[in-house]
């Protein structure tokens, strides 16, 4: 089924070997249409869902076959999520279009204490699903390939059911237990063929995020926010390149900080912008086999580098420092119908234990994920993925000897821990 010209990602998706004559076999390039429309407009209603981040504010695939591989593979395309891990894999595959839902158990506990800490609950619980949607398509032109889609990219939800600081028991009100924030991307990607192995491709990324919190501010009082919904515009772009060889191909993929506009009515909690962080990953496959690939990638996400995430926390900053992320993942074909997928991604969290209190509705301290996915052929068009996550359970305990509000929460704990599961739909037309 594979061949040097064809490409791993062809074989690895199950899909029929190339005729000559009449491009995929059964699948000429007009042999039927995808119900995109219909279904795009459901999923767009979907992407208000939170889902979990966890490379910091960053998922760790964008896909069920992603997924299943932890986020490797940038060197391994697959569909059109590819869009986001490395556009110049875009090149390498054919017309297809391909949608998701996510869904995910989250479990999060805060325990108070110090001297600015809610003196009264022992330990405060998060615990309630979530879920959230993805959709893309690739479209090859007559000398480019193009692809568009609509991603989740982060999901934050917190809700205790009592604040987490003292300052709102003397307002007799309940507040300061509320963190909600949400991002998606619409990537619309270019991707082209050089020839020798040779692939390049960019993104423009528009990108939409929102927040609702009742968050406590530097100022000891309730955000002027107050749970309202604001909104954050922005763009940016990511290149891509790849090569492959006939048992192996390597990739770097590189995009540029994403800009946004500020929350305005959270400028009292964030005076600026989160701007997503430029980030570069580099990835290997090695084509073990005809139906055995391996994937080892390495991420780097550049919070530090951005003033909202970068700066310390007494300047409005989240103090956060720069992640190295390395993720490996296994494909392999069992038949024409059916393949498995695993993966596992590590990354140190970006927050330090001097940060844990002031991070108490933020608790992204999920460091290990670990993933398994399955893949069934139907037929010629249609094709269905699943995907299993566990963020494995991580916690963290305020030290007390970074700045002055994490003195006043010294020895506060946050723990965490998901479960996820991803189902896919692939059609080929």
């Amino acid at each position: 089924m594979y061949t040097k010209q064809a490409g791993v990602a062809r074989y690895l998706c199950c899909l029929p070997a190339r005729n000559a004559q009449s491009g995929w076999r059964g699948v000429g390039r007009n042999a039927g249409r995808a119900p995109a429309l219909w279904i795009a407009a459901v999923l767009l209603l979907l992407l208000s869902a939170p889902v979990h981040a966890t490379n910091g504010f960053e998922l760790v695939g964008y896909s069920p076959v992603s997924k299943g591989l932890a986020g490797a593979g940038s060197a391994l395309p697959m569909d059109s999520s590819w869009s986001i891990t490395n556009p110049a894999g875009i090149a390498t595959l054919d017309r297809r279009f391909d949608q998701a839902l996510s869904f995910y158990t989250v479990h999060r506990t805060l325990e108070p204490h110090g001297l600015a800490a809610n003196p009264f609950p022992d330990k405060l619980v998060d615990d309630h699903p979530i879920g959230g949607g993805d959709t893309g398509i690739v479209w090859p032109g007559k000398h480019v390939v193009f692809a568009a889609g609509f991603y989740s990219m982060f999901g934050l939800t917190t809700n205790y059911s009592e604040p987490r600081s003292i300052v709102p028991l003397l307002t007799l009100r309940r507040w300061d237990n509320h963190l909600n924030m949400y991002g998606v991307r619409i990537p619309f990607t270019a991707a082209k063929r050089l020839g020798d192995g040779w692939s390049l491709g960019v993104s423009l990324n528009l990108n939409l995020q929102t927040m609702t919190s009742d968050h406590l501010t530097l100022k000891l009082r309730e955000t002027a926010g107050q749970k309202d919904y604001s909104f954050s515009y922005g763009f940016g772009l990511t290149f891509g390149v790849l090569k492959e060889w006939k048992r192996f191909s390597l990739a770097a993929a590189y995009s540029t900080p994403q800009w946004m506009t500020p929350y305005e009515e959270y400028k009292d909690l964030f005076p600026r912008s989160f701007d997503y962080p430029q980030k570069l990953q580099l990835g290997l496959a090695v084509h073990v086999t005809k139906k055995l690939a391996l994937a080892l990638d390495y991420k780097w996400l550049n919070w530090a580098g951005v003033p909202q995430f970068g700066r310390s926390i007494v300047k409005n900053g989240l103090g956060w420092d720069d992640q190295h992320v390395i993720k490996g993942g296994l494909y392999y074909e069992l038949s024409k119908r059916w393949a498995v997928m695993c993966g596992a991604s590590y990354a140190k969290t970006p927050m330090d234990d001097n940060q844990v209190f002031v991070h108490g509705l933020a608790p992204l301290i999920i460091s290990t994920h670990v993933c398994a996915g399955l893949g069934y052929r139907i037929n010629e068009h249609h094709e269905l993925t699943c995907a299993y996550t566990l963020f494995v359970p991580n916690s963290k305990t305020e030290r007390g000897q970074g700045d002055i509000f994490g003195f006043l929460g010294k020895g506060t704990k946050i723990t965490a821990s998901a479960h996820s599961l991803s189902l896919g739909y692939s059609y080929y037309f």
